[in-house]
């Protein structure tokens, strides 16, 4: 199961942002720096996604701290 969520999750987190823009894309156009926000945001949250995979998957002896923090940034605490 880590390993689907380690290749599918960050593409499922770039692919919902995305399916933000199709149904009205001038919602987007009419300010230019909504777009670029929003696909910056998906690939940062799909980064730390898939760092929290790495950490659980390749590294399972990492202190409970390490998972917190990595949880906090996530959550923007």
């Amino acid at each position: 199961m880590l390993w689907l969520r380690f290749g599918v999750v960050p593409c499922m987190i770039i692919i919902c942002c995305l399916g933000l823009v199709l149904p009205d894309p001038r919602f987007f156009l009419a300010v230019p720096w909504r777009l670029p926000l929003l696909i910056s945001w998906a690939v940062y949250m799909s980064l730390v996604s898939s760092v929290q995979t790495y950490t659980t998957l390749f590294l399972p002896l990492t202190p409970a701290p390490l998972h917190e923090a990595i949880d906090n940034i996530v959550s923007g605490a």
